[in-house]
């Protein structure tokens, strides 16, 4: 049982950081998380590791830059569509862009931190958002290798007899 919780430890530390600094590793880790724990587990540890290291980037960008990037940033066409669709409907907006994601995961972790969004708004969206997109890729990507691995293994069967 240490070493279980040791390396969910490790994976969820890993994940964050790699969240945190905008790496563009998450899918991989999202797919080995699946592997590694099994599809129900490996989808909550990536969807709460995502949380968090969205959240810890988002709060830094906010606490760091958020006024000079603020001004900086306000006649840009495009972030100003998406302020216009956070000031209408901020729950909506905020759960959209993480459910069908048209924007990269980076620039929605940085973005509404310049816009002004409250924290408890962007985790909340960012978690629900993110978890149907989280469940399908750990799901599909095991379902494919596990038929890959039986399609391998009925060839192997047929070669040697």
């Amino acid at each position: 049982n240490t070493k279980f919780f040791y390396s969910v430890s490790i994976y969820c530390l890993i994940y964050v950081a790699v969240v945190t600094f905008s790496v563009p590793f998450a899918t991989f880790l999202t797919v080995s998380g699946g592997f590694l724990f099994g599809p129900n587990l490996g989808t909550v540890l990536s969807v709460v590791s995502a949380t968090t290291g969205a959240a810890i980037l988002f709060l830094v960008v906010r606490g760091g830059f958020g006024d000079s990037f603020s001004e900086k940033i306000k006649d840009i066409e495009s972030i100003e569509t998406i302020r216009k669709g956070i000031e209408k409907n901020i729950w909506s907006y905020m759960f959209l862009i993480r459910l069908i994601p048209l924007i990269p995961f980076w620039a929605a972790n940085i973005v509404p931190a310049l816009l002004k969004v409250k924290v408890t708004v962007y985790s909340i969206t960012t978690f629900f958002g993110i978890l149907p997109a989280t469940l399908s890729v750990i799901r599909s990507t095991i379902r494919s290798l596990v038929s890959f691995a039986f399609s391998v293994a009925i060839c192997f069967s047929v070669i040697s007899s």
